[in-house]
């Protein structure tokens, strides 16, 4: 493998004064070897020698980004032989927070720069099937997309972080779609009800006073109940004479007369 070796013109301008978490990270892991160092190290590659074979770099550089990494607090340094001294060169908790970052850039390659396929499939112990890391929201538990995110000022923002951004297109609206109120077919409005006829068929005679009572409506299928007899109101027709029989009361446009006395 062709060994790299860095020169002054590859030195790039120091990001420790930019007010940027991006920015502060690629302070600490964005020199050439840096994530790939950090990638080994979650491999389980612990021993100086292991570094410089496996990568094929060089050994003055590979101690600069130790040493880089040491500083940073990403990696300790552990001794484990002491004639001559030797050491192990482990991951701390802030360099295992690396993680998801050094994975996000695997998953990166694996769909856009790996025309073969993938060069290293990552299985889920606990399972056993082959995994893709996704990001979710830690409040409702939705997929995250850039199109689903915005950014806002936070507690160590400064003036002009998030000033001059261009804004957003607006979200795409919903196609049109045809309703028609009131034309469902599987639902017809209902028809209006009928009203239900109160009012005798034939007016009674000019001279003669009835009253009428009102019944609710019946279906066409049942009788309807007999109508009580209508009564005379007039006070001369009904005093000292026995009632009639309901059939010659209730005949619609006849007088009452009053009946003949017993023997007449």
């Amino acid at each position: 493998m062709q060994l790299t070796h860095y020169t002054d013109a590859m030195r790039r301008k120091s990001f420790q004064d930019m007010h940027c978490s991006v920015a502060q990270f690629l302070e600490v892991g964005g020199e050439w070897w840096t994530m790939l160092i950090v990638r080994d190290a979650f491999l389980g590659v612990t021993r100086f020698d292991d570094f410089h074979d496996r990568l094929g770099i060089s050994r003055n550089v590979l101690t600069q980004r130790l040493e880089h990494l040491i500083e940073h607090g990403i990696v300790e340094r552990a001794a484990y032989q002491d004639k001559p001294v030797r050491y192990d060169y482990r991951l701390t908790d802030k360099g295992r927070a690396l993680w998801p970052v050094l994975n996000a850039m695997r998953q990166w390659g694996d769909q856009w720069a790996a025309p073969d396929g993938p060069p290293v499939i990552v299985k889920h112990t606990a399972c056993g099937h082959p995994t893709t890391a996704i990001h979710i929201c830690s409040a409702c538990q939705k997929p995250l997309t850039p199109e689903t995110l915005k950014a806002t000022p936070g507690p160590g923002a400064k003036d002009g972080l998030l000033k001059n951004l261009p804004q957003r297109p607006p979200p795409r609206p919903n196609p049109p779609t045809d309703h028609k109120p009131h034309s469902s077919p599987t639902h017809p409005p209902p028809a209006p009800a009928k009203p239900t006829l109160t009012q005798p068929t034939h007016p009674p005679s000019p001279n003669t006073r009835t009253t009428t009572q009102a019944h609710p409506a019946q279906p066409a299928h049942e009788p309807k109940p007999a109508q009580p007899a209508l009564q005379a109101t007039q006070p001369d027709q009904h005093l000292n004479h026995p009632a009639r029989p309901a059939s010659e009361a209730t005949q619609p446009g006849r007088r009452l007369r009053p009946s003949s006395p017993a023997g007449a």
